[in-house]
């Protein structure tokens, strides 16, 4: 499957792929880094998402940053552990996905697509 893997959580009303194969370039600062995306069920980018990242590994036990306008995410400088991640966005469906790997000079890409509710679910 391309050094790509793929878990799909419907329960929680999210997509996403992940893929641990890809080196980071020569950077300043040491760790690994999770670079991610965030799409709506139609593949269009989801901006200002709130994105919270959290694991034993972080001082504070979580971060919590909004995507770009392209949706876009990255979080870097990060030890090697697992790390959890819930999506949210303003009236809408929290996606969540665990156990994300990082690893030290590597980047972590997770590409997370949020589904739509069902009709008489209300929300997205």
């Amino acid at each position: 499957m391309n050094g790509l893997g793929r878990r799909r959580l419907l329960g929680f009303g999210v997509a996403a792929a992940i893929d641990l194969t890809a080196p980071v370039a020569a950077r300043a600062e040491a760790g690994g880094e999770i670079v991610g995306r965030v799409l709506d069920a139609t593949g269009a980018p989801v901006g200002s998402a709130r994105v919270i990242v959290a694991s034993a590994f972080l001082a504070d036990g979580e971060v919590a940053l909004a995507t770009e306008s392209d949706g876009r995410f990255r979080l870097g400088a990060l030890d090697d552990g697992f790390y959890d991640l819930t999506v949210e966005i303003e009236g809408g469906r929290r996606g969540v996905f665990r156990d994300v790997g990082v690893t030290a000079s590597r980047t972590t890409r997770v590409e997370i697509t949020l589904e739509a509710r069902p009709a008489n679910d209300g929300g997205y």
